[in-house]
């Protein structure tokens, strides 16, 4: 209650009259959706704030793909909720180069290792050479002396040369798939497949609309359309997987990780549609 209460004080009268009114609507939408999926009255419900630990204690099971914000339990089983607050598709999630390269059936030695060690070379003649890379980048970055901003420029154009060709690697190999195996893994890849079901909640903060979707089921019954047309385009350091009609679906772009030093990851976002269930509007 304390904390409920200075957040209320901090942000004022009108926004939290605002914020309650998207998180009642959230509940009530949420409570609509779990009710389509069979979870009428509900026995328990947790925050799963530690994630993969948090509902293996609720649950009794590992799921370690599940991503849910909080579980709930009814006599019909268990079912998770992930929530997100965006005006646009949220990102997926963001992971290592090396595991989404081998999710495709790719190696890391092949798509994001060579251009990660010419990375490093480079910054090693700069004088970043391991521990404490990322405080140095750091002090020229937040520097207002030309000759520190020269040098950040410097570091991001390694960066973005790196994630540039990471970029280019992994759609030169998505585009060497079968069209079957490509379907499968970008169908696993953008649904997360867990043990236990979960359904994502989006709440736009601009509009207050509500929407709930599946996506392990919403996701591949969308893929089926594009089947046999999948095609990978590199764009700097964005890879955009496109489908019949060059429709997009997806896109996989290199993040530098935080700081144009740190290894970098690749930032998942979905483009297909997720207003597939009831939508309504505050």
């Amino acid at each position: 209650q304390q904390i409920h209460d200075t957040h209320k004080k901090t942000v004022g009268d009108e926004q939290y009259k605002k914020i309650d009114a998207h998180a009642q609507g959230a509940a009530q939408h949420i409570s609509k959706h779990l009710a389509s999926k069979g979870h009428k009255s509900l026995t328990h419900v947790v925050w799963t704030s530690n994630g993969a630990s948090d509902i293996h204690h609720f649950t009794g099971t590992k799921d370690p793909t599940n991503k849910s914000d909080l579980m709930v339990k009814s006599k019909n089983g268990y079912h998770g909720i992930s929530l997100k607050l965006t005006k646009s598709s949220p990102v997926l999630g963001n992971e290592s180069f090396a595991n989404v390269a081998r999710h495709f059936g790719g190696h890391p030695s092949e798509i994001s290792e060579p251009h990660l060690k010419a990375q490093n070379n480079s910054l090693k003649k700069l004088g970043y050479t391991g521990q404490g890379n990322h405080d140095r980048f750091k002090s020229f970055r937040d520097s207002s002396k030309p000759a520190a901003q020269k040098h950040t420029e410097q570091v991001n154009k390694i960066s973005v040369k790196s994630r540039t060709g990471i970029a280019s690697s992994f759609a030169n190999h998505l585009n060497t798939l079968k069209q079957d195996h490509f379907h499968e893994r970008l169908a696993n890849k953008l649904s997360s497949p867990s043990v236990h079901p979960v359904s994502v909640h989006q709440t736009n903060p601009k509009t207050g609309s509500q929407h709930s979707h599946d996506p392990e089921e919403h996701i591949h019954s969308q893929l089926a359309a594009h089947k046999g047309h999948l095609k990978a385009v590199s764009n700097g350091t964005i890879v955009s997987i496109h489908g019949k009609g060059g429709q997009k679906l997806a896109d996989f772009r290199a993040a530098s990780g935080g700081a144009p030093t740190a290894p970098g990851k690749f930032s998942i976002k979905s483009h297909l549609k997720t207003e597939l269930h009831e939508s309504i509007q505050l």
